[in-house]
């Protein structure tokens, strides 16, 4: 709230994102709708088992609504690889948009592209 009081903000406008234990947050915040987002956009978002389990509970009474989701994850990533795979597959289940980029050849780290990938996660989103 002071920051809307201090600046003009468009919260349809709003995408959290974040890399590991940042993505795993912005990933709850986004579908718990603590905050007013349009969309996240994930790098190798990490989870613990009773999140993972907490936003699967989540989904059997409520859905996020006019959320979009990007997950960029490289394919031999060990910590996020499965959760991006299994978040996604609950968001598409309950017809929330989400794209899961898988990056060959990338572990839990930043891609050398990784402004070509955040580029198209906003395209997705917004």
């Amino acid at each position: 709230d002071v920051l809307r009081g201090t600046y003009s903000i468009d919260r349809e406008r709003i995408v959290l994102g974040g890399f590991s234990n940042g993505g795993g947050l912005a990933l709850w915040l986004a579908v718990h709708q603590s905050i007013k987002t349009c969309g996240f956009i994930v790098l190798g978002p990490t989870l613990t088992a009773a999140e993972l389990e907490a936003i699967t509970t989540l989904f059997d009474t409520q859905t996020p609504s006019d959320l979009r989701g990007y997950f960029i994850v490289g394919e031999e990533d060990g910590w996020s690889l499965e959760t991006s795979h299994r978040i996604a597959a609950l968001l598409q289940a309950h017809d929330v948009p989400c794209k899961l980029e898988i990056l060959p050849g990338l572990d839990h780290s930043y891609p050398a592209h990784f402004t070509e990938c955040l580029t198209r996660g906003l395209a997705f989103v917004s």
